[in-house]
């Protein structure tokens, strides 16, 4: 690639690094799947269970619905590694 060759996106007069877009245009399609994208989608204000309008705390749910997802899964990680554990003994 030649370097007077300029970005393939439109209104955007930079040098062209990879694939024939400038480094901030390549870097938002490799991020976003979109070289015009400024940033991530907005997560939702609100938790994404059905009913519940509580503000979103964390992974798109409310501090509450948060909690008892993180409880069942530390409870799940805990009974595979009692299962791993006695199946280990008892060899």
């Amino acid at each position: 690639m030649a370097t007077n060759d300029r970005c393939s996106v439109t209104s955007c007069d930079d040098y062209a690094v990879c694939k024939g877009m400038c480094r901030k245009h390549y870097r938002a399609k490799r991020l976003y799947g979109d070289p015009e994208a400024t940033k991530r989608q907005k997560s939702p204000d609100y938790c994404c269970v059905d009913g519940c309008d509580a503000p979103h705390f964390a992974l798109n749910k409310c501090h509450h619905h948060y909690m008892i997802d993180y409880r069942a899964r530390k409870r799940r990680f805990k009974a595979e590694n009692r299962e791993l554990f006695y199946a280990e003994a008892a060899e």
